[in-house]
């Protein structure tokens, strides 16, 4: 499958949020809250379970594909105004 370069969450979340004309702020919830909030909310506690999947950046070389099948990713700003038009053709 062709990828995008790599980009951090609080990066793609910006181009969502450019992409909707408005502004975003993503802060990291510390493992502690996920840990007691957990208790009671199970998507929470779910998240401590891959919490490991957020330390470090995700390496992804989609280069022997692109090149095999001629493939050629989306841009990432395409990416984010097609998911807010489409977001907003659902929610209208």
């Amino acid at each position: 499958m062709p990828s995008a370069p790599a980009i951090s969450q609080r990066d793609f979340v910006g181009l969502l949020a450019n992409a909707a004309g408005t502004t975003s702020k993503v802060t990291p919830m510390p493992s502690c809250v996920l840990k007691v909030l957990g208790v009671v909310v199970p998507v929470l506690r779910e998240m401590r379970e891959v919490e490991y999947q957020f330390a470090k950046p995700f390496v992804v070389d989609a280069s022997e594909t692109e090149e095999t099948f001629e493939l050629k990713p989306t841009e990432l700003d395409t990416v984010a105004a097609e998911t807010v038009a489409w977001w907003r053709a659902r929610t209208a």
